[in-house]
């Protein structure tokens, strides 16, 4: 009541990725060099594919809710194992069609990762682009499986 009297209202934080002192430049530098090839080619972003991953765990609902009673039920709910269970989920978008939604299971590895691009994410954008393939850009943030030698040379391979 004391609250509501001063005006204070609830409030949750948001959680979001930490950015770095550089991140700052690199997003200006980006967004100079996104005008610069649409300047030059207007259809340039629909040649694009835009891709990320989120993970979700799989441990249960929030437990903000609350059930009321005029006796205590003792409610339990198992809702988690000592083993993290999770699903990571990779999306893309080409030219306003989406990529995906895949799944996979546990940690998304470099192998997982060279996987899912070979047998699933380029045949999908190449049945997309057709004989304009050779014109796609693929953009992928820095995540760690990104970055595995064998997926390094896949992509140059291929893009």
């Amino acid at each position: 009541k004391i609250l509501k009297m001063n005006k204070f209202h609830p409030y949750k934080i948001h959680l979001v990725q930490e950015l770095n002192e550089d991140d700052f430049d690199r997003r200006i530098e980006f967004c100079d060099l996104m005008m610069e090839k649409i300047a030059k080619d207007p259809n340039y972003l629909s040649n694009v594919v835009f891709s990320d991953e989120a993970t979700f765990q799989l441990n249960g609902h929030n437990r903000h809710n609350c059930f009321w009673s005029d006796t205590n039920p003792h409610w339990i709910e198992e809702t988690h194992t000592q083993y993290l269970q999770k699903v990571n989920v990779s999306v893309g978008i080409l030219n306003n069609i989406l990529i995906g939604s895949l799944f996979i299971d546990g940690n998304l590895t470099a192998i997982k990762y060279e996987n899912m691009l070979r047998n699933e994410i380029v045949l999908a954008i190449q049945a997309i682009m057709d004989d304009n393939f050779e014109y796609t850009w693929f953009q992928q943030d820095g995540a760690p499986p990104h970055y595995g030698r064998d997926v390094r040379n896949y992509l140059d391979a291929v893009f």
